[in-house]
This record gives structure tokens, sequence and C-alpha cells, in this order.
């Protein structure tokens, strides 16, 4: 029997950083993902490379930033050369296993080239697809009688139907049944909001049903409850996973990493789904339960998406590949000063530290800067005031610096290009 740990990865697809009952959210219960966050670290300050699926997953899958994968939006495929997780593992030793949403160009690959490939091709309707994927695993798991380790991912899609919910219902006539008041969350606080925006920002806004005017605030608040629904039912597919492990004896000696792609912006600045630089959109729940140390930790740190590749690596004690930009999260914190995120397309750049945020456009668009600290709801661009003048000088510096550094994929457009 190997003495490596086994490794499953379980990713949800859009789900806001603070969409966990363990962090006192009162509109949902989570059980399932409760159980990781009780007895694991938990990343408070996780940010994705990409608030867009492929971008981000290409991130998870490589370790490196999306203008480095090639993958700076949808529908796109990997960079040639750069290995992904399950390659990597799959040559050093462990059974990388796959189940499902995939997102990069082999969208509805039954095989990929790295894993073994047990369920995947679903891209929407999580209410079918998640179930499949938690039986696909469970069989796996239950069957499972290799002397090697195992790297497993079940990658899920809700709360991604939320998507589907903003694009259908246009208007409060659509609305199908009556959910009591005491019911629907409220909205919060930067729903009402006036200062001046990037033009890329207001063009999405402009694109969404929700954010046309057609939405009153009930019609808001319902949004809600049906997101924190769809919530719960991925946190149930969650759960049947945990028990798998907990039944057939491998939690003793698996290390279980869940974490979302990107976040959703829930309502926050009257927005809906993701794309933005706003913390409910690019800042993702993430923990990591190891079972050789097993109580609750908190990590306060910026920390990224694709920190997770080099950690596990040196979780199974792996080695690493040459040229990751993701940081080790195992033993000792890492060692930066903040995390990168870039958007639309990579023409929208972002560098966020632990107490500020600051958004840069390669077009001359309005640029950002939050005291995350003071305004953590990003009420308040303090772009233009002299007192901080200092601070985005250093942060984008800092952001140009590490941006620099990157090992930029060729196939990146001009109009895309710093």
């Amino acid at each position: 029997m190997s003495t490596k740990p086994n490794i499953l990865i379980i990713t949800t697809d859009q789900q806001h950083y603070n969409a966990v009952s363990a962090l006192g959210n009162p509109n949902l219960k989570t059980p399932g993902i409760n159980r990781i966050y009780n007895d694991g670290t938990i990343y408070t300050n996780a940010y994705t490379t990409n608030p867009v699926c492929g971008p981000s997953r290409s991130s998870l899958l490589t370790g490196r930033m999306p203008c480095e994968t090639g993958v700076y939006n949808n529908g796109m495929k990997l960079r040639h050369g750069i290995p992904h997780i399950g390659q990597w593992f799959t040559k050093r030793g462990y059974t990388s296993v796959f189940a499902g949403k995939w997102h990069l160009r082999e969208n509805w690959a039954s095989d990929i080239n790295g894993f073994d490939t047990i369920m995947t091709g679903i891209n929407i309707q999580a209410n079918s697809s998640d179930t499949g994927v938690t039986s696909s695993v469970e069989a796996y798991l239950r069957n499972y009688n290799d002397d090697k380790p195992f790297l497993m991912m079940a990658m899920y899609v809700q709360p991604h139907d939320i998507c589907g919910f903003v694009n259908y219902f246009t208007n409060e006539q659509d609305m199908l049944y009556e959910i009591p008041e005491d019911e629907l969350p409220e909205l919060p606080p930067n729903f009402n909001y006036d200062f001046p925006e990037p033009d890329k920002f207001l063009k999405f806004k402009n694109r969404i049903p929700s954010s046309r005017g057609n939405w009153d605030e009930k019609k808001w608040r319902y949004y809600l409850w049906h997101y924190y629904r769809y919530v719960e039912g991925v946190d149930c597919e969650i759960s049947r996973l945990l028990d798998v492990l907990d039944d057939t004896g491998l939690s003793e000696n698996t290390i279980v990493v869940f974490l979302s792609d990107h976040g959703e912006n829930t309502a926050n600045h009257r927005t809906t789904l993701k794309t933005t630089f706003y913390n409910e959109s690019c800042k993702i729940p993430m923990a990591i339960y190891n079972p050789f140390c097993k109580s609750e930790h908190t990590f306060s740190k910026p920390v990224s998406i694709m920190d997770v590749f080099p950690t596990i690596c040196d979780y199974a004690n792996i080695g690493l590949p040459e040229k990751l930009t993701g940081k080790s999260l195992y033993g000792s914190q890492p060692d930066r000063k903040g995390v990168l995120i870039e958007n639309y397309g990579g023409r929208g750049r972002a560098y966020v530290t632990e107490k500020y945020k600051y958004i840069a456009f390669n077009d001359d668009d309005q640029p950002q800067l939050f005291n995350l600290t003071a305004d953590p709801y990003e009420q308040k661009n303090i772009i233009n005031d002299a007192e901080y003048k200092n601070i985005m000088i250093e942060l984008s510096s800092c952001m140009e610096k590490e941006f620099n550094s990157l090992d930029i994929a060729e196939c990146i457009p001009e109009d895309a290009r710093w």
C-alpha cells in the first residue's frame, strides 16, 4: 500500500465566497462543505485568476495565469507544453481520475490526456449532471483496489444554473410561485451605490436582464433565494462524496481540497453572474482538509486558485513543474505581497493585497482603487484621493513587475497586450 496521500479536489462553479453556512451565512445550510471547513484550513482571501470559467480552470489545472496558459477566454485549449495536474501526477505514480465539468476546448471530451475520465461532457443542467458526477466517483472509489494513490477531481456545475434563472426570469410576471417574505434574503449594503465605473463593466451589466431595470427589489431577493438553493443542491453531492470516503476508510489518507472556479455577484453593485473585478465575482470559497492534522485554521493572506497545483504537489512530495506562477500553501506562508487577476480577454488587470485592490485597463478605461479593510463592499473608488496616491503607485508598480515576469502565451491578441 502506498504511503503517499490520496487527493480529492472538489470544485463548484460560480459560488460566492461567503455562501457557506460555516462562515455564518444565515441564508443557506451547507453541512457537507462545513465538514471540510470545520476540520480544515480556511482561506478567507482566496481569489480566482479570472472570473470566467475556462480561464480560471486553466489556472487551477496548471498553476499558471490565463495569459500564460493561453486560455484568456472561454472555449480555448491549454497551451502546448504546459503540464496539467493529471499529467504531472500520473507520471509520478498516481492514478489520476476526472469527473465533471472540464470547460476547456475539449469541452465534451471523453478522453482527457493524463486522466482516467469516468464522467464528463456536461456543462449545464446541473441537477442531472452533478448527481451523475457523484455517482461515478462513488462507484469508482467503492471499487478502488489499486496499490497506487489516487488524485481525483470532482468538478461540479452548481450553482452555475443561476445563469439560467437570470436569463429566463426577465420580469415580475415570470415568477411561478410565492416565497414567504421572511425567507427572502436581504439585499447587500452596496445594492444601491453611485460612483463612476469602467466602461467594460457597464457594457457587461447592460447585457444581462437583471441590470436593465426589469427587476424590482423583490425580484432581486427571489434571485438570491434561488441562488442559495443551488448552492445547497451541490452541497448535498459533496456530503455524499465525503460519506463515501468515510464508508470506505479512504478518509484516513485522503486530503480534500474544496474551492470554486470564481464567484457570483449576488446583487452586489446591483449585478448578477460573474465577470467583474469586484470581490463577489473574484473571491472564491476555498478550504483544505488534511486528515493528518485535523483542526480548523484560518489563513487571511491573499492566495490564488493557481496555488492549488503546487500545494498538492508538496503534499504528495512529487516535485514541481518548471515556471509555476502559483505558490505552495503547504507548510509556511507563501512569500507574496498580493495576487494577480486578469479579465475581459486580458484587457483588464487587478492586483489584490490583504488591504487594497488596484484595477487597471490597457485602453485608459476608468481605473479603480479600493481600501478593502475600510470599504469591504467596494463602494468608494479612491483612485483620485491624494491620500492614496503613493499606494496606487506602489500597487501599479507591483502589478506591472509581476505580469512582466510571466511567460505570456503567443496566442494572446495584440489588443490585449500591455
